[in-house]
């Protein structure tokens, strides 16, 4: 099996978007949830989500299914 790091801007969407792809295509991903975020929302019911709350959900529904989750990676 193929290997894929992610990490990017705009997690519930330029991260989720190619991690759920590179399943179907035979690739197993992990993500750097620190190397990733996300920015405010409206809501569609009113009100704003936060950048924090977006890329906390979008991690857990990777790591729910998608990808191998890695909180935060040390370089030496």
């Amino acid at each position: 099996m193929k290997n894929l790091i992610v990490g990017g801007f705009m997690s519930h969407m330029c991260v989720s978007s190619p991690v759920r792809a590179s399943l179907d295509l035979g690739f197993s991903a992990t993500v750097i949830a620190s190397a990733c975020a996300s920015r405010v929302l409206p809501a569609p019911i009113g009100g704003v989500l936060s950048g924090e709350m977006v890329h906390k959900v979008a991690m857990a529904a990777l790591a729910d299914r998608f990808s191998a989750m890695l909180p935060d990676v040390s370089f030496i």
